[in-house]
């Protein structure tokens, strides 16, 4: 993944939310996911959404190397972001991963990569639009979600005046970059630790207020965002302890990305 930095910042960042996760945090923002947002199953005459059975993916670095460096072949530019449209695959989140890249005709902005990507046993396989179209309509259409409790639940609104995420995407410059080179320091360190291998998307939720996020006037509610994390083949480098010093990430889930809608204008 490349260590260069976009000329697109991302200073207007979410407000009223957590940005980095220990291991404990992780898992509870995780837990309220899986609590605030469930599965309609198709054929299920009861209307009562179940649980999903997979909540995160994990990808491997080199795979997100080789496509980059595809992408770079193919049409001259470096990758600056990563993109998640939100989709599901049986019973599982599989976001359809895409790959964004500076715009210097409008001052940096990052746009999108037409190619689309699933993940498949943690490596990046290149699929059709029309794929990638048929695991986000199955989110759009089986999500059920709990918007301000535990008792009242409704589908995905893909439109009108507070439509709820539908993707999430990462600039790399101080956030991704950031993560990966954090946590392979740390690991460096010590000859007996495992390099990192894997960045581990994983889906989280928290109330939002909307009105922190360009639309104002839209009741605070359950969203469905994504926390970054790295790994090893041993498993998850999260912390059980305290923050890290100095502005390090080693050892933290982070979620650094902008939600889409409603900030899906620089990308779109």
């Amino acid at each position: 993944m490349s260590q260069q930095s976009s000329q697109y910042g991302i200073s207007s960042l979410l407000t009223r939310r957590a940005k980095l996760y220990r291991g404990s945090e992780l898992t509870q923002a995780n837990g309220v996911f899986k609590r605030q947002f469930k599965f309609n199953k198709p054929g299920d005459l009861t209307n009562d959404p179940i649980d999903l059975e997979g909540t995160s993916v994990q990808i491997s670095l080199g795979s997100i190397d080789n496509v980059e460096a595809a992408l770079l072949g193919k049409h001259g530019a470096h990758a600056r972001g990563i993109y998640f449209d939100y989709g599901i695959s049986g019973m599982d989140f599989c976001p359809v991963v895409r790959f964004m890249f500076p715009d210097f005709t409008t001052k940096g902005d990052l746009k999108l990569f037409q190619e689309r990507y699933k993940v498949v046993n943690s490596e990046l396989v290149e699929i059709t639009v029309s794929a990638a179209n048929d695991l986000t309509a199955l989110y759009q259409e089986r999500i059920r979600i709990f918007p301000t409790d535990t008792t009242t639940h409704r589908a995905h609104a893909n439109n009108g005046t507070y439509p709820d995420p539908q993707a999430e995407w990462f600039a790399y410059a101080d956030n991704v970059n950031k993560l990966i080179a954090d946590n392979v320091l740390q690991q460096a360190a010590d000859t007996n630790l495992p390099p990192v291998k894997y960045l581990v998307v994983t889906c989280i939720s928290e109330v939002l207020e909307y009105g922190a996020m360009a639309l104002h006037g839209a009741v605070p509610e359950y969203r469905h965002m994504l926390a970054l994390h790295t790994a090893t083949e041993n498993g998850d480098l999260l912390s059980t302890t305290t923050i890290p010093p100095s502005g390090s990430y080693a050892g933290l889930a982070m979620d650094l990305g902008h939600l889409c809608p409603p900030r899906c204008k620089k990308v779109l």
